[in-house]
């Protein structure tokens, strides 16, 4: 009998199976067992290679197809990069620079009216804010002060969109290329309007009593101008976007400078971090008798994972931007999330202290 035979006669007894083998069949039955195990390891190795070589290969035809539309992109954008001309042109309806000049006038004029009736009932309201929340500082009256600062900030808000409304519907009644680009620019300003409130609300740069989230004077202020410096650049590059597609008739150049957002954005947002990094990390900083490595290397290295998600962040958008619509506010957005993750990591360890 061959070796295998007599292994398999006893049953699956290895003892038996061993006692019943001579030493001749024994290293037959082993040099069996080496030479598959060593044809199974040659079968997986090329199976292991063919799937980096398939990934590798993958990557490399995105980043190649990813090239090839980038390319055409900006040849499409080098032909239409005149269309300015037309934005022109489609002011002045035919009559001249003259009458292009006119119709800029009149725009800014409605802007500018309604923005002057938005800082009015701002101006109003905020001393009534003042008044309330210098009354204490308990948390009933902390919260309350953020509702009506709220409030009142959405009714300013409705004060601007009806001014607008009615200003450009008495003087522009009719649609035109005119009308058109104040809508465009009432648009983005209605987004920063927002976003300014948001930012407002959540870090009081003027107000350290009405102010939420646990940071100082300065630091509030500094991430403030910051966030809105990233909210100004973003809206004035969709603003100049949407008027060369809608306007200008260059779809093409248009997309460029809103995909540029996402860049421009996470550089910015790149630049506030590395500005701000030792003056977050003190305010992160545990205590230094809790003893604890960890949370203290969190906090000096904070801005590590937070460059990479700004980094990461800016530029898939442009990436996604050059093929499908993304919306600006929502990259807009997404920078916000930074200091708000700062601010509740702040708050989570006040009430841990307090606890």
């Amino acid at each position: 009998k061959s070796a295998q035979e007599i292994v398999d006669s006893k049953g699956g007894n290895p003892d038996a199976a061993v006692a019943a083998l001579t030493d001749s069949q024994a290293r037959e039955l082993l040099l069996q067992k080496l030479k598959e195990q060593e044809r199974q390891r040659g079968e997986a190795g090329p199976a292991r290679r063919d799937a980096v070589v398939s990934l590798l290969v993958g990557v490399q035809g995105a980043v190649r197809e990813f090239g090839e539309t980038l390319r055409a992109h900006f040849a499409a954008a080098d032909e239409q990069v005149g269309s300015w001309r037309r934005v022109a042109d489609a002011l002045g309806q035919g009559q001249g620079e003259g009458r292009a000049v006119w119709s800029l006038s009149v725009v800014a004029a409605v802007i500018l009216c309604a923005l002057a009736a938005l800082a009015v009932v701002r101006r109003r309201l905020a001393a009534f804010i003042r008044s309330q929340s210098g009354r204490g500082s308990s948390s009933i009256v902390r919260v309350r002060a953020f509702l009506l600062r709220a409030l009142f900030h959405a009714l300013a808000l409705g004060v601007f969109f009806a001014a607008y409304t009615a200003l450009m519907m008495a003087v522009m009644p009719d649609e035109s290329p005119a009308r058109n680009l104040g809508n465009i620019v009432f648009v983005v300003l209605t987004y920063v309007l927002v976003l300014q409130v948001l930012a407002e609300l959540l870090l009081s740069p003027d107000s350290g009593t009405l102010r939420p989230l646990p940071l100082g004077d300065e630091a509030a202020a500094t991430m403030y101008r910051w966030l809105m410096g990233i909210t100004w650049g973003a809206a004035l590059l969709g603003a100049w976007s949407s008027i060369l597609e809608q306007i200008g008739g260059a779809p093409a150049l248009a997309r460029m400078f809103h995909a540029s957002a996402g860049v421009f954005s996470s550089l910015l947002l790149s630049a506030m971090i590395l500005t701000n990094r030792e003056r977050v990390a003190r305010a992160c900083e545990p205590p230094c008798d809790e003893g604890r490595e960890a949370p203290g290397l969190l906090a000096r290295c904070w801005h590590y994972p937070a460059l990479a998600y700004a980094l990461f962040v800016g530029m898939f958008w442009s990436v996604r931007a050059l093929s499908v619509d993304e919306s600006m506010l929502r990259l807009v957005l997404s920078m916000f999330l930074i200091p708000v993750c700062i601010g509740i990591d702040l708050w989570v360890r006040k009430l841990l202290a307090l606890a």
